[in-house]
């Protein structure tokens, strides 16, 4: 350890750090309680507790929160992760086969996916078809690999012309589960239409999900930002939004309760998609079903806090 180390706490000082920052007045833990503190990385906790105090100082009826209330909370975050991870999952598999069937629709099965001039040019500096080629070149499925290695051999830091050439003769409906969800985003989004320059893929995607044509890109965007904060363990609890869609129409009554910029608009958006996606019907009744569990928990999926550092 050298001078400028920062102390590791244990537990008991960890009860005493959350006391002297007047987190709370004072630490009282059940057996279960504690062990859940023990497995939990401290810092990470403290980005809850550090909204609670917030909350507690700030919003009425939550003054006398105690630490179990939030220990619940991060609990209830982590059941939401869960079930957000479920109705993702449920979007993409949709995505991924409405994307084959209108592609294939209207183009060539083989090929033209992993092209430059299949997609008009993103905010993003890797090309689309480059993005493609990578994650399909690194594939493991069997029949991708069996199909390259019949081809020739791939090495790291081969160029693109080689990896294209090695790719070249996969159908996409053989190589759509080997891309990214932030790639699918991107081909869906950016894709044109053989038929007609100015037409894109999106909105025959779009349909096939029977989602608004003039939402479908910021609903996209969200599910995939939404994507990374729920595999990434993040915090959802009291976090303001990044690339937050305009509130829904379809529920013009929840817009009330909900900040514009809180997480509940983002997991709308994704209710949204899922409305007609097999057993996604029920997904905003069994995240609404969950927020009735604890008043705190749900304020802060429906509001937001910007963390203060203390």
């Amino acid at each position: 350890m050298t001078g400028d180390s920062i102390p590791y706490l244990d537990f008991p000082q960890r009860v005493r750090y959350l006391i002297e920052r007047e987190y709370f007045d004072e630490v009282a833990l059940a057996r279960d309680e504690q062990a859940f503190l023990e497995s939990i990385n401290f810092h990470y906790f403290l980005g809850y507790a550090r909204n609670f105090r917030k909350m507690r100082r700030e919003v009425k009826g939550f003054s006398s929160a105690s630490i179990s209330e939030l220990i619940e909370v991060v609990r209830l975050d982590q059941e939401l992760s869960c079930l957000l991870f479920e109705g993702l999952r449920m979007l993409e598999w949709r995505l991924r086969a409405a994307f084959v069937d209108s592609y294939c629709a209207t183009h060539e099965s083989v090929n033209s996916y992993h092209v430059a001039s299949t997609y008009a040019r993103d905010e993003l500096d890797q090309p689309i078809h480059e993005a493609v080629l990578r994650q399909v070149i690194r594939s493991k499925e069997p029949y991708i690999v069996e199909h390259i290695s019949g081809r020739g051999e791939y090495a790291s830091g081969d160029s693109m012309a080689k990896i294209d050439e090695l790719v070249s003769g996969l159908p996409i409906w053989s190589v759509i589960d080997s891309i990214s969800f932030g790639t699918l985003v991107r081909m869906i989004r950016h894709a044109r239409r053989v038929s007609e320059e100015d037409e894109f893929m999106w909105k025959l995607v779009s349909s096939a999900i029977e989602t608004p044509h003039q939402m479908i890109h910021e609903y996209l965007v969200a599910a995939h930002t939404l994507r990374n904060l729920v595999a990434h363990h993040s915090r959802l609890w009291m976090r303001p939004t990044t690339n937050t869609p305009k509130f829904p129409n379809t529920y013009k009554r929840e817009k009330r309760n909900a900040h514009p910029k809180s997480m509940y608009v983002m997991i709308l958006s994704l209710s949204i998609c899922l409305l007609k996606v097999p057993g996604g019907k029920d997904f905003k009744d069994r995240v609404d079903e969950l927020l009735s569990t604890s008043s705190a928990f749900s304020h802060g999926i429906r509001q937001v806090f910007i963390e203060s550092k203390s």
